[in-house]
């Protein structure tokens, strides 16, 4: 309970603190917020490359434009052990104690492939934005939306970046997913973000849809249940000169569980991130993303989807909230213009409970390395060496090694 209660207080003083210093600028015209980021997309690797190659078309009224954009992107990889059956490097399914783990893959896909439409319209009510982009990572290999949008004003609702996440401390990585341990969640929200005045500080808060990874008992000893409470997220960030930053985000949780005698159970859930990207020197960066929490595992990229929110322990008969911590740094040096490499070192750990299997992930270690090369201005391509380790709490471990690439062009 103490530690909600600090957690809620810290959400309460960040917001409070930004909220007492607010103002709202002027809204810009259209022309101008072609070239000028948003607060929303400050150097989001996943947005849409603003390149020369983008195509706009404008109103015949001059007071809206459509852009149309995309990415051409063929990715492949050679597995040399445990993680075959994962077209991701996820730490979270290398094999434990495998004879099948050392077998070899090759595999090459185009899925990871993006189209999007991004609109601007000036209304009487101030300047609108709204977008939509996809790609084919759904089931199957079929056409997912990744984000879908409208805001206005600073208020933006739909389908983005999660508030609990931090897209600009995360460099350019050949893996579909980034780092492992990287909190990078895409989530249906709304939220309002803004700038303190006349300081380069930001601040946001939101609303996010609840979508808990839970592992229930056998699905036919309870009814259906569904979650009621959303998510509550809020962030502070420092932004400086040379284009570093610092963010601090935090989160609550109230996550619904049905137990066996089919009564619902309220399970709370809460959970900081400390994440940032600095400049070292002229030649040098680094980013890095440090998380810890309470059932928060539906956030963090290798453990998302694989019901380690809350966990039903058939020994004790309870649902057992997971406590886990993680992170990531990397090291980025820019031999040129053109040319880049970075070095990644993460690791995470996740409570167990009694009654989960022997090779589940207790501990996990990734390391990467990669050279990427700018060959025009709207294209790119990057090789990588990337090598996991998962420890299991009875079971031994399990490594992995794989040599990836992929190869871009924007439009």
């Amino acid at each position: 309970m103490n530690r909600i209660f600090f957690i809620m207080l810290l959400n309460f003083l960040l917001i409070e603190t930004a909220a007492l210093s607010q103002t709202t600028g002027e809204k810009s015209n259209l022309e101008s917020k072609d070239s000028t980021e948003s607060i929303y997309e400050m150097n989001d690797k996943e947005e849409e490359q603003e390149g020369e190659s983008k195509f706009i078309i404008y109103s015949d009224s001059g007071k809206a434009q459509l852009n149309i954009y995309g990415e051409v992107r063929v990715n492949g990889a050679l597995d040399l052990n445990g993680l075959q059956a994962s077209e991701t490097f996820d730490i979270y399914n290398i094999l434990v104690d495998s004879p099948d783990s050392y077998d070899k893959r090759f595999f090459l896909g185009v899925f990871e492939s993006r189209i999007g439409l991004k609109a601007n319209l000036n209304t009487p009510a101030g300047e609108m934005e709204a977008k939509i982009e996809g790609d084919f990572n759904g089931s199957n290999n079929t056409f997912r939306i990744r984000k879908a949008y409208a805001k206005i004003w600073n208020i933006l609702a739909g389908k983005t970046s999660s508030l609990f996440g931090d897209p600009d401390a995360m460099s350019i990585k050949v893996d579909r997913d980034g780092p492992n341990f990287a909190l990078s969640e895409r989530t249906i929200q709304i939220n309002y973000q803004n700038k303190i005045k006349k300081s380069n500080i930001d601040w946001g808060v939101a609303l996010e849809n609840p979508e808990a990874d839970i592992t229930n008992p056998l699905s036919s000893e309870i009814d259906p249940y569904y979650q009621s409470i959303p998510e509550f997220v809020s962030y502070i960030r420092k932004n400086y000169d040379n284009g570093g930053h610092l963010r601090l985000a935090g989160i609550l949780r109230n996550i619904t569980v049905r137990n066996p005698d089919q009564s619902l159970q309220i399970i709370q859930g809460f959970g900081g991130l400390f994440s940032g990207h600095l400049r070292l020197a002229k030649k040098y960066s680094m980013y890095f993303q440090l998380f810890a929490g309470q059932s928060i595992a539906n956030y963090v990229q290798s453990f998302s989807g694989n019901g380690q929110d809350v966990v039903y322990d058939t020994i004790s008969n309870f649902y057992e909230p997971i406590n886990l911590f993680g992170g990531f740094v990397t090291l980025t040096h820019y031999w040129s213009e053109k040319l880049s490499t970075d070095i990644t070192y993460g690791l995470s750990q996740i409570e167990n409970v009694p009654s989960e299997p022997a090779n589940i992930f207790k501990i996990g270690y990734y390391a990467s390395g990669n050279f990427f090369v700018k060959a025009t201005k709207s294209s790119e391509a990057g090789i990588e060496y990337s090598f996991g380790k998962k420890v299991s709490p009875s079971a031994g471990y399990g490594t992995a090694n794989r040599i990836s690439f992929i190869l871009y062009y924007y439009f």
